[in-house]
């Protein structure tokens, strides 16, 4: 017969966990925006100047939630106009 318990699966969260955001022109620099998955709230962050293209990269978290950690890796998954 076949047992119905989920199997433990490991839910550490990784030291830098990649997170993918939209970049945007802004008045001075790209801004890189993503909903934050601990919170659920928007969170932003400068790209670098407008001359190139969106800087991603590792950021320190500004998130608030004890879930969160302390800092994350940015990936542009979009340009926007």
């Amino acid at each position: 017969m076949a047992d119905n318990k989920i199997a433990d699966v490991p839910t550490e969260i990784p030291k830098h966990p990649r997170v993918f955001c939209v970049a945007t022109r802004g008045r001075e620099c790209w801004l890189l925006r993503f909903k934050c998955v601990w919170c659920g709230r928007f969170h932003q962050h400068g790209g670098g100047p407008l001359e190139g293209d969106p800087d991603a990269g590792h950021r320190v978290s500004h998130c608030l939630d004890p879930r969160a950690p302390a800092g994350y890796d940015l990936v542009v998954a979009r340009v926007l106009p």
